[in-house]
């Protein structure tokens, strides 16, 4: 990285998005090899290699924007191969560096294992098992955030190319579908009939397109190869329930939607996986936007009585423009150290000041909070129809 830096092989940025937070992670890994190492001159029953991943659990969340950064820096690998060669005598950049990134996208991995190895040796009831125990929860905390840093830095390409990919968006903005949590390929029923369809569940809305066949491009002379059409959206607060109805080991979810009555339609599931992950996700995602309307509609009647003020007539204002609340209020300690795609933003900011202020050392504390803006929201999306649901092209 500092000879590309040096010799300007390749831009600025190319080289930041190759190697991420990397100065910021080995700043880290400095303090805690100390430990490590202060821990390991000890005998074995005054060793505290659990205390010292509880203590250093938030510094592990460098970990973060670099693992949801490693897919985008292998690709840079690829398409960068030809200039990097003329560093091959420092670090092969066919198969040694793509070989080097992904060491600490495996380390942190490994150390789950290494702790619960280590307990094997202590006895349940000491002192020191307990607390290699709860280290063990401590990283796997960690690995949690790294793999949900990941899903999010993914998910944010797949919204690029979902908007990219629908031809016609009917009036609707993808900026106010808030985050998106999944997205999959499922065989859809409704009234007896079944289509394949991408199904995209954001933060608001839950979104159904299908693939644009050859025949349909070649009649409206459409260019793009991999067009989607937008088949179907259903905002969440108009979803009643989500409903498990496997039989004869098909699995299936079924959504009932409330329109002018009561609607449904099915997803039939591949594993018993997909079908768990996605019944949660949505019970959770449906909770939540119900929770905020209930208080939207208690701020609106203290705002008619006139108990709170000017507060509360602002936020009644917000609730008729359809301004929900979304994750962006979280505060920045339920959400961690990095969530969403500010993640990678704010490590390569981070790093760019870094280099710019002479580079980090080893005694310095890497503070890498990441703040997001609102989503802006038209409240004429929401203005529309209080229901949008399957279109009758469904049917």
């Amino acid at each position: 990285m500092q000879e590309l830096q040096k010799q300007n092989i390749i831009s600025n940025e190319t080289t930041r998005y190759m190697f991420a937070n990397l100065n910021s992670m080995v700043d880290f890994q400095r303090r805690f090899l100390i430990g490590v190492e202060a821990n390991a001159s000890l005998s074995p029953d005054d060793q505290h290699f659990g205390s010292l991943f509880i203590n250093m659990e938030e510094g592990f969340a460098v970990y973060e924007p670099y693992c949801a950064n490693f897919t985008r820096a292998t690709k840079l690998c690829t398409s960068e191969e030809q200039a990097l060669q003329k560093l091959a005598h420092v670090i092969e950049p066919h198969y040694e560096l793509p070989s080097m990134l992904i060491k600490p996208v495996q380390r942190i991995c490994k150390y789950p294992m290494m702790m619960d190895e280590l307990a094997k040796f202590y006895d349940k009831e000491s002192a020191t098992h307990k607390e290699l125990k709860q280290g063990v929860a401590a990283i796997n905390r960690v690995v949690e955030q790294v793999n949900e840093a990941e899903r999010k830095e993914g998910n944010l390409t797949v919204v690029s190319e979902l908007e990219e990919r629908v031809e016609d968006w009917k009036g609707y903005s993808i900026s106010t579908f808030g985050e998106l949590f999944l997205h999959d390929t499922f065989v859809m029923s409704t009234t007896g009939v079944e289509r394949e369809l991408y199904i995209y569940l954001f933060e608001n809305i839950l979104i159904c397109c299908k693939m644009v066949s050859e025949r349909d491009r070649r009649r409206t002379n459409r260019v793009k190869s991999n067009g989607l059409q937008l088949k179907g959206r259903i905002f969440l607060y108009s979803i009643h329930s989500i409903v498990d109805t496997t039989r004869d080991n098909q699995l299936s979810l079924t959504i009932y939607w409330r329109d002018v009555v009561m609607e449904n339609f099915s997803l039939a599931c591949r594993s018993e996986d997909q079908l768990k992950l996605w019944k949660s996700t949505m019970d959770r995602l449906i909770a939540r936007t119900n929770e905020k309307t209930m208080q939207a509609k208690a701020a609106a009647e203290q705002a008619q009585l006139g108990v709170t003020g000017s507060h509360m007539s602002r936020g009644l204002g917000s609730m008729q423009n359809g301004d929900y609340d979304s994750e962006d209020d979280v505060t920045a300690s339920r959400r961690g150290r990095y969530s969403e795609g500010s993640s990678l933003t704010a490590a390569m900011r981070h790093e760019k000041q870094q280099q710019q202020q002479g580079g980090l050392t080893y005694r310095k504390t890497y503070d890498g909070g990441a703040s997001r803006g609102r989503n802006g929201r038209k409240g004429s999306d929401y203005q529309q129809e209080l229901v949008e649901g399957v279109e009758r092209s469904m049917t």
